[in-house]
């Protein structure tokens, strides 16, 4: 081998070891990190979900359920698990590695809405599962639903390359507790096209088998589910037909599995444009009052006979 070849290997190794040492550095900084969705993870990788009654869903939990609230008024520990940008398909491997990982809890609380009848199309910001890279159960359970390049796994650094890290050194512009991220403002008035239904194609069939072996698990194991339909601003977002088979559909799954179907999107505050952080999700303001009428809820319903 010639002297010219030895110092190329050299110089290979030492770099991929240089960059090894900088991807295992950003990997636990990023698995420390208090800025979300990081945190959650942390929580659930680490087993320091140590809750009675936890949210599951996308933005909407993590913005509507408020955490410190509920906790004063139930009595119980909450956690708020929002997997942005997520549908059930998502959700339902984060319940998985949750309940590997943590304690049970005694209530699924579980936020649907229009796509909660559709699969997810592209999770948003990827990174959030990079510190967990070199977790076997991690990666069993996520690779192969989200498809990362074998450059992404094996090539050190590599997946960082577009990550902002100055996401590290920025200013919290929010208070989060326990996945709960509470945010003061309002957007009011809201553009006009604002107010327009999204519409959502439905994998309602495919997404099925999921959502039963869910609710057979809870339902075997003594955990009670409850879905929770959030209120949305002048009730935006549902196109025509959409919100009644997502009532039918979900309705059906409670009568099966012995849950429970709590509907808000007709409560007062879908009206006040101060309560919401735009159509879709409420501030910390609207948290406050729709987490008052579901506290009340939940407390009447399943946890009279479920507290500690």
């Amino acid at each position: 081998m010639s002297k010219f070849v030895r110092h190329c290997l050299l110089f290979g190794v030492v770099l991929f070891l240089l960059f090894s040492a900088m991807d295992f550095c950003c990997s636990k900084v990023a698995e420390r990190s208090d800025r979300q969705p990081f945190n959650i993870w942390h929580d659930i990788m680490g087993g320091t979900v140590d809750a009675d009654v936890v949210a599951l869903g996308n933005s909407l939990v993590t913005l509507d359920f408020n955490t410190e609230y509920l906790d004063s008024t139930l009595g119980v520990k909450t956690y708020a698990m929002g997997f942005s940008g997520s549908q059930f398909d998502r959700q339902s491997y984060m319940y998985s590695l949750y309940r590997s990982r943590n304690r049970p809890p005694k209530v699924m609380v579980n936020f649907i809405d229009q796509r909660s009848m559709s699969l997810t199309k592209r999770v948003p910001d990827k990174e959030q599962f990079f510190p967990w890279f070199f977790d076997k159960d991690f990666r069993r359970v996520v690779f192969p639903v989200e498809g990362f390049s074998l450059a992404d796994r094996f090539i050190p650094m590599w997946r960082w390359r577009e990550f902002n890290f100055n996401l590290f050194l920025s200013r919290l512009d929010s208070h989060i507790t326990k996945g709960f991220k509470y945010v003061s403002y309002s957007l009011s008035p809201f553009p006009e096209a604002s107010s327009k239904p999204m519409r959502f194609g439905s994998d309602i069939v495919a997404l099925t088998p999921l959502w039963e072996e869910y609710l057979s698990r809870n339902a075997s194991e003594g955990i009670r589910t409850v879905f929770v339909v959030p209120p949305m601003y002048n009730s935006y977002f549902y196109a025509p037909g959409c919100k009644e088979l997502l009532d039918s559909t979900f309705q059906a799954f409670a009568r099966r599995y012995g849950a429970n179907f709590l509907d808000y999107s007709s409560l007062s505050i879908k009206e006040d444009s101060t309560c919401f952080r735009d159509p879709y999700h409420l501030n910390g303001k609207g948290s406050e009052v729709f987490c008052e009428t579901l506290s009340r809820d939940l407390r009447n319903l399943v946890l009279m006979d479920k507290n500690p």
